[in-house]
């Protein structure tokens, strides 16, 4: 620490939120399952796959089981909830498996 002073937003806006690609009842992710709906979206800050989570194309998952997380940014948390929804549908059909956002109150 240098002591010299540093700039402080005024005001902070958005919300950032991490969101875990959950399977709603379980099942065997499909052969060809992959994240790439999630890539260059532009709310999407990151992505941690399949590997952080030791599992992967083919593989069973349980009820519950995070297979990959995914952090965005949006303009509010209604807004980040939506998109994660919005996301999360498109994966669905790489994954092959019905997911939840684990959200309940949005």
């Amino acid at each position: 620490m240098s002591g010299e002073p540093v700039d402080v937003p005024l005001e902070a806006t958005g919300c950032t939120a991490v969101f875990a690609v959950v399977p709603r009842d379980g099942g065997r992710l499909s052969d060809t399952a992959c994240l790439t709906p999630l890539d260059g979206q532009a709310e999407v800050l990151e992505v941690i796959g399949f590997d952080a989570y030791r599992t992967g194309p083919g593989e069973t998952v349980a009820p519950g089981q995070a297979v990959a997380r995914f952090i965005l940014r949006a303009g509010n948390r209604r807004a980040a909830v939506g998109r994660a929804e919005e996301l999360l549908g498109r994966l669905e059909e790489t994954l092959g498996v019905r997911l939840m956002t684990g959200d309940l109150d949005a």
